[in-house]
Formats: structure tokens, C-alpha cells, sequence
């Protein structure tokens, strides 16, 4: 079936995985707003209440953009999956899946195949151990390690990540985890990476929230070190990437 999407489902779902983030927002600017008004150095004063209204303002523009990408833009949409692209497909998550049903949905035909490598010891992000509570994985889904994935040798003609691998924090456990992609992956097929960048946009957007991404050098660095070529990178909205890659050169 096709999985049908409420108008505010991804705002909910990032406040919710995230609410200790606003919270700290919350309270830093009670505390700034309190200390300002016992203060009596005009100059302090205006300086502690323009960092609290920053901080909401920053705060807002983070939701506003959010809802954005994640409710009212096409990242979802997936149409640039044709159903007869790929008889094989592995769909790549660290935990948290919300594409599954609609990627089945649009290549019935195909062989579709779920995986998860988040690992509680090296992946130890809040927001996925609460997305992973409340959104539990599909039926089927398989539990992988980054290191050795359990699939034979050019098994899959396409192989999506889909805002999960740039929780690999780790710069070597990522080229060896594309490594282990290209070498299950056909050499006529395509890996396609969906990701925020650690870019201009996102910076302005979610401030220090966009170092929790990767910068598009040190993506183009990994994809090389794992011998994989940059055929195709569009942008999804102005805050989202499509790298698509294929099996290229031995290395």
C-alpha cells in the first residue's frame, strides 16, 4: 500500500524527536528575558533581550523550514523512481523508515529488500532512539552491520540511503559501509544518497543543527575512497540532495 502522509506529520515527527532541543531553546530564553530585566546597564540589557529574540527567531525559521521540506515539498514523492528501473532493491535506514511502503508501492515488480545498521553503541543519536520507540521497523527489515553486509556479490540494481547515512559519524566506518554498497551493487546499477548538506541554506536554516550533517566535500571524499563515481547531484529543495552514484572504477 501507499503510505498517506497527515499535512503536519514531519513537523510533528522532528519536534518530537527532538524536544530537548527546544526545551533548552525554552529555557534559555526565560533566562536571558529574567537576567535582562535585573540588570542595569542599558547596553547588557539590550544585548541579553536581541540574543533571546535570536534565539526564537532562529528557532521559528528551523520549524517553518522544516515543514517545508518535509511536509509540502516533493521529498517524498519519489518520482524519479520508475517501477522499471530496478528488479532488485535494498532500502537502506538507520532506524527510522518512512519510505518503504511508498517505494514498494511504486516498483511492485521488484525485489525489495529493508536494512538497518543503526547500532546502539556506535550510533548514539537521541532523535533515532526516539524515532525508533514510536515508529518501530516494517515487517521483514534486516539488521545489518556497517562493516560487512549479509547480501552476495552484485546483488542489487539500486540502493537507496534515504537521510540515514550521515548518521555513520565516523569517517572510515562510512567509506568502508560505501565500500560494502558498491560491492553488493551491480555493475549497470545505481546508489542514490538522499541528504542535507552542511551547507549555506542549512546553515541558515538550523544554525549549529547543520553540523550534525556532512559537508559536500567530505561526501565527494567518501564516495571516491569507495572507489564509487558521482554520476548524477541535483537538488530535491534548496536544503536537500540527490547524489546518484554508480559502481565506477575498482578501488
Amino acid at each position: 500500500m501507499e503510505l498517506t502522509r497527515g499535512k503536519f506529520q514531519g513537523l510533528l515527527n522532528v519536534v518530537t524527536f527532538n524536544w530537548h532541543l527546544f526545551i533548552i531553546s525554552f529555557v534559555s530564553v526565560v533566562v536571558l528575558l529574567f537576567v535582562q530585566s535585573l540588570v542595569d546597564s542599558s547596553i547588557i540589557s539590550f544585548s541579553l533581550r536581541m540574543i533571546a529574540y535570536l534565539i526564537i527567531i532562529t528557532t521559528l525559521v528551523s520549524l517553518v523550514v522544516t515543514h517545508y521540506i518535509y511536509d509540502h515539498s516533493n521529498l517524498y514523492s519519489f518520482s524519479w523512481l520508475s517501477p522499471n528501473d530496478a528488479s532488485s532493491i535494498l532500502n537502506i535506514n538507520a532506524g527510522f523508515d518512512e519510505v518503504s511502503y511508498t517505494i514498494k508501492y511504486q516498483t511492485p515488480s521488484s525485489e525489495y529488500v529493508v536494512a538497518d545498521f543503526y547500532d546502539e553503541e556506535k550510533h548514539t543519536e537521541l532523535s533515532i532512539k526516539r524515532a525508533r520507540e514510536r515508529y518501530p521497523s516494517i515487517p521483514g527489515t534486516l539488521k545489518i552491520n556497517t562493516n560487512r553486509l549479509p547480501f552476495e556479490n552484485n546483488h542489487f540494481d539500486l540502493i537507496i540511503g534515504m537521510l540515514s547515512i550521515h548518521e555513520i559519524r565516523e569517517n572510515e566506518e562510512c567509506i568502508q559501509f560505501l565500500k560494502e554498497l558498491k560491492r553488493i551493487l551491480k555493475p549497470s546499477g545505481q546508489i542514490v544518497i538522499i541528504e542535507h548538506l552542511r551547507d549555506l541554506p542549512n546553515i541558515l536554516a538550523y544554525n549549529i543543527g547543520a553540523w550534525h550533517f556532512h559537508s559536500k566535500p567530505r561526501w565527494l571524499n567518501q564516495f571516491e575512497s569507495a572507489g564509487l563515481t558521482l554520476y548524477q547531484e541535483e537538488k530535491i529543495t534548496a536544503f536537500i540532495s540527490k547524489f546518484t552514484l554508480t559502481y565506477g572504477n575498482s578501488g
